[in-house]
């Protein structure tokens, strides 16, 4: 009886290895959505509510004329993913390599683990005659002309430009698919909720939570396959929830289409990391970082150092908002005195230096970069540029900022700051109080020294000088 149970198991684990998608099972939620019947369905979940993976499997059971929920049409099927770019949809390309084995691919069919789906574009192939194309939102419409598409998914959010080409190039009676988190820096998706308002799309929501800020509300059935245990514990949700923004967390949560900015937005800050301040003990690394500002009293520097585990922020530089509008020289002035009076700074010391790009103001007649800010530095020290930091030379650099890097350096200063690594000396007065008072705007003058703040801890982690937030890597 024993050997007669071990050898079934024995025959299931072989019939999962060999078909991944016949053993697998789904929450609550993303079945209603693999059930639709609608031309046009909509997913809205959370991060990590297993949207890509649901995705995955109907791009295989429409390739195989296998869907166990819906009625498709037969193979063979043509279908192309979207995505904001090949690089984007490697996870996506990850689950369907994972889900099409044993389902009857072309042996031309590829995939590298670093890359993703091979080929040019990038496709998969059945024998039964299905395809796969994988083609993304950057693309000019000549990529999308002429498929007569039975299936499209659209793995992430969409542009409403790119909406008409899409929905042009589905055949009569194709069907298109949307799985999405609404975040703050992805496209708008105004042309989406009206859609669904005109009863023209069918939307299936899957919520993690009833209250971002209430842990009590979270919903483990959204991450949890029925029949099963959830993938995620209520620690991790909770934990993940409070790693995001306080304005984006409930779009994540797939709760909202819009950002809501109540509150400060970095959260994670508690008295204690200013209360508990101890000097760096042992050997740092320091960083300088600036965000050049006209108007008066937007220059801001910020002095921090780290051992590789925690950042310690020695002190801040800010002209006075009532102050005339500050020189390259003036604020070079300021800066020294900074490192001076937190670090006892020497042109023999080595530090990071970063700075933003250059602002500047025709009316004033009044330039900032970091070229004049380094120039002004090594002029008011006496020494030559090529002579400072170390004799390695002062070059500040300027910060990579592709999109969405203002909430991505956001969210690493305050997973830091929730991991409790973060102290701030008393020297940082002007710093706690903006990130006690910032709120989301953009244009809020608190901003600035926040965003020095992010631009040395972006630095610091680039350069693999401070380990990046647990929670953020999990």
């Amino acid at each position: 009886m024993l050997d007669d149970s071990l050898a079934l198991i024995d025959d299931l684990a072989e019939a999962r290895e060999a078909i991944p998608l016949s053993s697998m099972r789904w929450s609550p939620p993303i079945e209603v959505w693999l059930s639709d019947p609608a031309r046009y369905r909509v997913l809205r979940g959370p991060n990590g509510g297993g949207k890509s993976k649901a995705h995955a499997a109907e791009f295989v059971w429409r390739a195989t004329g296998t869907h166990p929920f819906r009625e498709c049409k037969d193979p063979p099927v043509k279908m192309a993913a979207y995505g904001f770019s090949h690089s984007s949809q490697e996870a996506l390309m990850g689950d369907l390599w994972e889900y099409a084995q044993g389902t009857g691919l072309h042996p031309k069919c590829g995939y590298d683990p670093g890359r993703g789906i091979t080929g040019k574009p990038p496709r998969l192939l059945w024998e039964n005659g299905s395809y796969l194309l994988f083609l993304t939102y950057k693309q000019n419409s000549q990529a999308y002309a002429g498929k007569g598409l039975d299936y499209q998914g659209l793995d992430e959010t969409c542009p409403e430009s790119k909406w008409g080409e899409i929905e042009g190039r589905t055949r009569e009676g194709g069907e298109v698919g949307l799985t999405l988190t609404p975040t703050v820096e992805g496209f708008d998706q105004t042309w989406v909720k009206e859609k669904i308002a005109e009863g023209l799309f069918s939307l299936t929501v899957s919520a993690i939570c009833e209250d971002p800020d209430k842990p009590e509300t979270i919903d483990l059935s959204v991450v949890t396959p029925r029949g099963g245990l959830p993938w995620l514990s209520h620690d991790r949700v909770a934990q993940k929830i409070r790693s995001w923004l306080s304005l984006e967390r409930r779009m994540r949560c797939g709760l909202s289409w819009d950002a809501v900015a109540v509150g400060r937005q970095l959260d994670g800050y508690q008295p204690r990391h200013s209360e508990l301040y101890y000097p760096p003990p042992g050997e740092v690394t320091g960083c300088c970082a600036t965000d050049h500002g006209i108007d008066p009293g937007r220059q801001a520097s910020v002095l921090v150092a780290t051992d590789g585990h925690m950042i310690w922020v020695l002190g801040c530089y800010r002209p006075d908002v009532k102050s005339p509008r500050t020189s390259p020289k003036q604020d070079a002035q300021g800066v020294i005195r900074l490192l001076k009076e937190a670090a006892g700074w020497t042109p023999r010391d080595k530090l990071v230096w970063v700075g933003d790009r250059s602002a500047e103001s025709k009316k004033w007649m009044i330039g900032k970069c970091n070229g004049y800010l380094a120039e002004a530095i090594a002029e008011e020290m006496g020494t030559p540029r090529d002579l400072l930091n170390g004799g390695e030379g002062l070059f500040i650099k300027v910060p990579h900022k592709p999109a969405g890097s203002v909430l991505a350096g956001l969210r690493l200063v305050n997973g830091l700051l929730i991991e409790d690594r973060v102290r701030f000396s008393p020297a940082c007065k002007l710093l706690i109080e903006s990130i006690m008072g910032w709120e989301g705007d953009p244009k809020d003058k608190r901003k600035d020294l926040i965003d020095a703040f992010r631009y040395a801890v972006e630095a610091l982690v680039a350069a693999y000088h401070l380990r990046p937030p647990i929670m953020l890597a999990r």
